[in-house]
């Protein structure tokens, strides 16, 4: 007689998949405990000391959103990582996590543009891996590393010190836009820090990762931030800002879109290289005009409005008899102050209108610089002629922007 199998009933293997289950949990609970101790011996046995954690904490926004264990790989990276090894021990992560902790890594500490945007990763009986690539050798990113520091301190030399956060984030905003030349080539550097304080030369990247790093020096809390920028022209690509923290509020800060050079404007600016504040510490609502978010990278949303230039400075106006009546002050002080140019914005398309009718193809204009100029009377050199007046407007965000000669 032929002998049937009997088949486990369907409650059999739920009772053993779930005892598998939780044997695979049991093990990955003692065994990653495990590999970040073996990853910790094997720094201190090349004579790293792994701190457990950073007094600059407040400047490392990334690093404060990772997880204990992502923590320490980061830790583990950031402490060998300027010597160029071939590889770093590190606890277990699967390969989403670790690319966090890269992300991490990269984004609060601008100094390491020695690192490529991929990396590898190793498992094995031996321990697990985190392998970066570099982009330049050891010996050129020290001595850039040299010109790094070296370009900061004179960059910083005359900086507000003493001044408030607002004071050295303006400070930093201004003198980055005028000194650099925005560059969206290939050029070596352009995407670091390296790029914008010592060849002066930089994309966004470079753009925000400098003010970043610039901003950690003056002891003001900022970290950078991606997603998607829509130029006037309508071209969206990949960008990145910064987010400032005053008196513990979040702000957005774009110093590369404050840089007409882009040419994200329509109009003449003649020569002058001086900052825009359109982007100076905007709100979320009024960036997402043209700037998409990651949320992955950051969810929290900038709502204060109180630190924005334009607001702050009396150059954010609900109608143009508004703008009218300050204007000529607003001249008089900028001219005074050996400025040639003066930005405005208005918060509706109707004032906006009526400005650029009034204001520049009218004679409104004219009639302001000519009592500024009056008013300057024992300043005979910072005198403009009302007869070489250009300008550039942004229907997009309601400013207008007039150069003096």
């Amino acid at each position: 007689m032929q002998k049937s199998k009997r088949k486990l009933p369907t409650w059999a293997w739920v009772e053993i998949f779930a005892v598998a289950l939780v044997v695979i949990l049991v093990l990955l609970s003692i065994f990653s405990p495990v590999s970040g101790h073996l990853a910790r011996r094997r720094a201190g046995s090349k004579g790293y000391q792994i701190p457990k954690t950073y007094s600059d904490t407040a400047y490392r926004w990334y690093y404060q959103n990772l997880s204990s264990r992502k923590k320490e790989a980061y830790r583990l990276i950031c402490a060998q990582l300027p010597d160029y090894p071939s590889r770093i021990a590190i606890p277990y992560l699967n390969e989403k996590s670790l690319e966090k902790v890269f992300t991490a890594v990269s984004y609060d500490n601008p100094e390491f543009f020695c690192l490529d945007y991929k990396f590898g990763y190793s498992h094995s009986g031996s321990g697990d891996y985190f392998i970066p690539e570099y982009v330049i050798s050891r010996s050129t990113y020290e001595q850039r590393l040299k010109k790094l520091r070296s370009a900061a301190d004179t960059f910083l030399r005359d900086a507000p010190v003493n001044g408030t956060d607002y004071e050295k984030e303006l400070f930093v905003h201004d003198k980055l836009v005028e000194q650099d030349s925005y560059n969206d080539g290939d050029e070596d550097m352009i995407y670091t820090a390296y790029g914008a304080l010592v060849n002066r030369s930089a994309n966004c990247e470079g753009y925000s990762r400098s003010t970043a790093y610039l901003l950690k020096k003056l002891n003001v809390r900022s970290c950078v931030v991606t997603g998607i920028a829509t130029r006037h022209d309508g071209k969206k690509s990949n960008h990145m800002w910064n987010i400032v923290w005053l008196n513990s509020k979040p702000y957005m800060l774009d110093t590369t879109f404050d840089d007409y050079q882009i040419g994200n404007d329509d109009g003449d600016r003649g020569d002058d290289t001086t900052a825009s504040h359109v982007y100076f510490n905007i709100t979320s609502s009024d960036i997402a005009k043209n700037h998409t978010l990651d949320q992955s990278v950051f969810t929290k949303q900038c709502t204060d409005a109180s630190q924005y230039y334009l607001t702050k400075n009396g150059l954010y106006f609900k109608s143009y008899d508004q703008a009218r009546e300050v204007l000529p002050d607003k001249i008089t002080d900028a001219l005074g102050r050996g400025e040639r140019s003066i930005e405005m914005r208005f918060t509706n398309k109707d004032a906006f209108d009526e400005a650029k009718k009034n204001l520049l193809e009218g004679d409104d204009i004219y009639f302001m610089i000519d009592r500024a100029n009056l008013r300057n009377l024992r300043h005979f050199g910072n005198w403009v002629s009302n007869r070489h007046i250009s300008y550039i407007t942004d229907g997009q965000f309601y400013v207008i922007r007039v150069y003096f000669q």
